[in-house]
């Protein structure tokens, strides 16, 4: 039994049996991810949606909505207590722009922090895992391709930035289908005109209403253009300025983390994968534990290693700024 509409119009639906599905722990989160035969990886949707407290139909609904958007919705058999389901999955082609069509001020307050940390690591993470998965040598390359969503071995880890953009990209695309649908707009009240002489009149003022929102969306998309370069510089700019950890420290900051969770459960003072990340973040200015320069990671540790010692010995962690 599926996730909301198996079908379309009446068409079939092709449902994918993977090769590989992993349950993958994100901030006191879990998430579900499966490798189809051609390499590409996908995240499961219901369980993204359960831990953002979203509705997975009302979500798929959403993404039905946008043509750059749908072609990596895939539907796929899922391993679960209940036996095996079919669900919507997004590969991570798309999954990037999906997670920025979400509104962080129209969730509920409580998921509010959790929308955030999706939009800026999800990506990565999932990605991160699998390369682990591999047991590559310390120079992991990375193993997602934007442009394809397939495991390769030859593109960079992805940043924000480049997050970012891919949703920018997405919105151009939606704006170029909403000019598609002013010139049908156009087209229908053209024929009209000439069908109906008589109401010339009200089909010119809505004729220049309709050339009016057409010079909106174009003006849009200038703007659009225009952000996607500035963006660029600023993702030249960041590439020259800061040299985040390697991958290998990456991976022992997350190793110690994981350490720090299961040591601290049933303390009086348990830590949990916000409650490190976060003092962790803010410590060294970073939106990320990946964003630390790698010249402070066996500081970093310590700071870690402090931490667990408060938790062992019953202190809370620390609030606020701990700088």
């Amino acid at each position: 039994m599926g996730d909301a509409n198996d079908t379309a119009k009446g068409q079939e639906v092709q449902i994918v049996t993977p090769v590989q599905q992993e349950t993958i722990p994100f901030y006191g989160h879990e998430l579900v991810a499966v490798v189809l035969e051609d390499g590409t990886i996908c995240a499961v949707m219901r369980y993204l949606c359960e831990s953002l407290q979203l509705d997975t139909s009302g979500q798929l609904e959403r993404l039905q909505r946008k043509t750059a958007l749908r072609k990596g919705v895939v539907r796929v058999w899922v391993n679960t207590p209940g036996g095996k389901q079919d669900m919507p999955a997004l590969t991570l082609k798309v999954l990037p722009g999906y997670l920025f069509t979400i509104d962080e001020h129209r969730v509920k307050a409580e998921a509010r922090e959790d929308v955030i940390l999706f939009q800026t690591e999800c990506v990565e993470a999932l990605a991160d895992y699998f390369r682990r998965k591999r047991g590559s040598s310390d120079r992991l390359p990375a193993l997602v391709d934007l442009p394809s969503g397939r495991i390769v071995e030859s593109v960079p880890s992805v940043s924000p930035l480049d997050v970012q953009r891919v949703a920018q990209i997405g919105e151009i695309a939606e704006q170029i289908v909403q000019m598609a649908g002013v010139i049908g707009f156009l087209r229908e009240h053209m024929q009209a005109l000439l069908a109906l002489p008589g109401q010339v009149e009200a089909m010119a003022t809505q004729l220049t209403q309709a050339l009016t929102l057409l010079e909106a969306l174009a003006g849009r998309q200038e703007a659009t253009e225009t952000q996607l370069a500035t963006t660029d510089a600023q993702l030249a700019e960041v590439d020259q300025r800061t040299k985040g950890l390697t991958p290998a420290h990456k991976r022992a900051i997350i190793d110690q983390v994981q350490d720090m969770v299961k040591l601290t459960r049933g303390q009086p003072a348990p830590l949990t994968y916000q409650t490190i990340y976060g003092p962790l973040n803010r410590r060294y200015h970073a939106a990320s534990y990946s964003e630390i320069p790698d010249e402070r990671f066996e500081e970093a540790l310590t700071f870690l290693r402090e931490m667990v010692r408060r938790a062992t010995h019953g202190e809370a962690p620390e609030q606020g700024s701990l700088f």
